[in-house]
């Protein structure tokens, strides 16, 4: 059996490369990997091909064996995780897929590290009426994380709304009806928040920041999580990278009907950023799967060669891949496309990666022949 670990990072996901971490591209190479099972030991760095023992000399089933990522980010978590013979994780923190028979990917989101909490602070306070008029002052603190403290009528009661390190109180007029909006940034996912994040499609611990809308009895009305969360034109918003190479973002608005917060249809677009182009032929060719993924046309269009774009509908193109979760570049030492003697041309081979009724993940296997910047073919691997 063949092994590739490669670890991601999600730390500093708003810094200026943000589009390039989103993407998942800046694997952590300079990470040691270690893999140990039951009579065998073996070292080494992300991105290299481990050979695995299989249980006897025909070459039988593969054994239970352990992988560590000891991550060179100083910010990330160092991960363990337990794989079993079928390529099954015990970890939803990472994935196992299926190249070939006996090639296997192991895909590891290394969690950011908890950071010491900051000092207690008062925020900010806001006026904040009752229905019937009465005054109202909603103070915010940081204090383990985000407290309210509502002062009315000389009393003072005190309320914890969520986790995060910095935040702010908005007053926002809905109809007839106000809402306290509680913007919390510095959140780690997995606190009272079921959001994924959309790179590899599993879950991690990074930061991202949080809306908490409170109605005029101080009880949620709504919550949401995003990578940026913001009020737009009165609709609440949060705004989730879909780790693509042009940088698309699902927007999801909530609005104030009939008393109570309703999620309008997801889009996906360029809301925080514009559009990056691909600049290498691995971008080309994943930039075109993830324009079939996400039903964008016109995108995907622009990707292919005139001639292609002639004789290829987007209907046929999106019949030609099938339905999948997921793509990704084939690691090199695993899959290899066939050599081409066309020095102005360049084979990609790209996985969809799907789900088969076991439940593990497969990728299926596209040779993309990229030349001058678009995709002039695409082959399907057996």
């Amino acid at each position: 059996m063949k092994l590739v670990v490669n670890a991601y990072a999600r730390s500093g996901a708003r810094s200026a490369d943000r589009i390039e971490k989103t993407a998942g591209k800046l694997r952590s190479a300079a990470s040691i990997v270690l893999v140990a099972g039951s009579g065998f030991f073996r070292s080494g760095v992300c991105g290299e091909v481990f050979d695995i023992p299989t249980v006897d000399e025909g070459g039988g089933a593969v054994p239970s064996f352990i992988a560590a990522v000891l991550p060179a980010e100083t910010d990330s978590e160092i991960a363990v995780l337990k794989i079993d013979g079928d390529g099954r994780l015990a970890d939803d923190a990472a994935q196992c897929i299926h190249w070939d028979a006996g090639c296997f990917e192991l895909c590891v989101l290394l969690n950011e590290k908890k950071r010491s909490e900051p000092e207690p602070a008062r925020l900010g306070s806001v006026d904040f009426p009752t229905g019937n008029g009465r005054q109202r002052r909603v103070a915010l603190f940081r204090d383990g994380g985000l407290r309210i403290s509502v002062e009315e009528s000389g009393q003072e009661r005190s309320w914890y709304v969520c986790g995060g390190t910095d935040g702010k109180a908005h007053v926002l007029d809905v109809g007839r009806e106000r809402l306290l909006v509680i913007h919390a940034s510095g959140c780690r996912r997995c606190e009272n928040s079921e959001a994924e994040t959309p790179v590899l499609g599993f879950k991690c611990g990074c930061r991202c920041e949080k809306l908490v809308a409170l109605n005029d009895k101080i009880e949620v009305a709504a919550a949401l999580a995003g990578e940026i969360c913001r009020i737009e034109n009165g609709y609440l918003t949060a705004i989730e990278p879909l780790g693509t190479v042009l940088g698309h973002e699902k927007r999801t608005r909530y609005e104030f009907f009939g008393g109570s917060l309703r999620e309008l249809p997801p889009e996906t677009g360029f809301f925080t950023n514009q559009a990056h182009m691909p600049n290498s032929p691995q971008e080309t060719a994943l930039a075109l799967m993830q324009a079939v993924r996400l039903g964008r046309e016109d995108e995907a269009d622009a990707l292919l060669s005139r001639e292609l774009a002639e004789t290829l509908s987007f209907a046929e193109l999106c019949d030609f891949f099938g339905s999948f979760a997921d793509e990704r570049i084939a690691p090199s030492g695993l899959c290899e496309p066939t050599a081409y003697d066309n020095s102005t041309a360049e084979k990609i081979i790209v996985g969809a990666i799907k789900t088969d009724a076991g439940g593990l993940a497969r990728a299926e296997k596209f040779v993309f022949t990229i030349e001058n910047g678009v995709v002039t073919d695409v082959e399907g691997e057996d």
